[in-house]
């Protein structure tokens, strides 16, 4: 609060008071982010010397509260940023802003996560010069696990996740294919959380290569396939008792 900026040192030759509006007495309290940053502030001025009791800064007070609760609900659906500049004398001069709208765009993520959640497909990179697997939420929650707890891996411990059996027949024709740049496509089981093992169909082809052009980084997809894997495991039994029944027949 300044009742007096003539009397004040700090802005008696302030040109906002020297020249218009000619600012004589002035009120203002901070307008504060929802992460508590100082970004603005709101002000009453008068031309004429006054005083200001803790009364008269109450409404301003209220009001910047709403102006605060007011971004704190934009930032639910939007992103905000906000850059501040300051004079020679390190004061702060003038804050500029900027607001996009992401509503459409988180809107289009929960559609996206809804199909793959529908489809049960998740994507996966596999980085060769880390030696490292990265999963998406989506190829973690298929198997069980809390996406939460880390979704990249290193190449050993996705070993570990894949049956022995299905990781002794299908893991040098993936290396064989990457050798050779072209798309691969198997199939094997994980293991769940619960300790199960779900049958998935894994696609993936090179989308980076090193400046020697030797493979970088690998990106595919998984797709859950036991429904299918029960499926066949049935029509084969099913073929074998007719077959057995054919052969029965004949005796």
């Amino acid at each position: 609060m300044v009742d007096d900026t003539h009397q004040d040192e700090r802005f008696h030759d302030n040109p906002l008071v020297t020249g218009p509006p000619h600012v004589r007495a002035y009120a203002g309290v901070p307008i504060v982010s929802p992460d508590g940053f100082a970004i603005g502030v709101l002000c009453v001025q008068d031309q004429r010397p006054r005083s200001f009791s803790e009364l008269d800064l109450t409404p301003l007070h209220d009001l910047a509260q709403m102006v605060t609760d007011e971004l704190e609900l934009r930032l639910a659906h939007r992103e905000l940023a906000w850059a501040t500049e300051h004079d020679e004398d390190h004061q702060l001069a003038g804050v500029a802003g900027s607001c996009m709208d992401l509503s459409e765009q988180e809107a289009e993520r929960e559609r996206y996560r809804l199909a793959q959640e529908a489809a049960r497909f998740g994507i996966w990179e596999w980085n060769l010069e880390h030696d490292s697997v990265h999963w998406d939420e989506a190829c973690w929650r298929m198997l069980g696990y809390d996406p939460a707890e880390g979704r990249t891996l290193a190449f050993a411990d996705w070993r570990d996740l894949v049956h022995p059996d299905d990781l002794a027949r299908g893991e040098p024709v993936v290396i064989a294919q990457v050798r050779r740049s072209e798309p691969f496509t198997i199939e094997f089981r994980y293991k769940c959380a619960d300790g199960a093992w779900l049958w998935v169909q894994g696609r993936g082809h090179i989308v980076k290569r090193a400046p020697d052009g030797q493979p970088q980084l690998l990106m595919g997809t998984h797709v859950e396939i036991e429904q299918l894997k029960q499926t066949e495991h049935a029509l084969r039994l099913r073929e074998q008792e007719l077959q057995q029944a054919a052969i029965t027949s004949r005796k």
